[in-house]
């Protein structure tokens, strides 16, 4: 499981290069936030903000090809604990979201009401 969790985490990172030695920082950094117990980032955020990296450097990309030579390694990134930084600083655009994005987005709020009030149900049968 480890290791999957390692290759998408390098599979979502925008610049490859050195894959070995990102290899080892993705695993250490997952090691290290996982230590933190309920204080690190997990998985799954940790991979969100690997994403709103590469969102920021491909749209900085976009508009100065130059920007690309500026991204970190992976290792560098990882190692250094950049995904800690605030993603607010890394001047992303919202891009506009399409009409099946905004309806996904319905479903998925409604979906969850529904998963909350069948988890709140169960619960008060549990209390009976």
């Amino acid at each position: 499981k480890l290791e999957n969790q390692i290759e998408a985490l390098y599979d979502a990172y925008p610049r490859k290069a050195n894959k070995p030695a990102a290899l080892t920082a993705i695993g250490k950094a997952l090691k290290r936030e996982a230590a933190k117990g309920s204080l690190g980032m997990s998985f799954p955020a940790l991979l969100e903000k690997t994403k709103l990296w590469n969102t920021a450097r491909s749209q900085a990309t976009a508009k100065d090809e130059d920007a690309a030579k500026f991204t970190k390694h992976a290792a560098t990134w990882y190692n250094q604990h950049c995904y800690l930084e605030d993603s607010a600083e890394w001047g992303i655009k919202s891009v506009p979201k399409s009409w099946l994005d905004v309806e996904t987005d319905r479903l998925v709020r409604e979906s969850e009401k529904g998963v909350e009030a069948v988890n709140k149900l169960l619960a008060d049968l549990d209390n009976k």
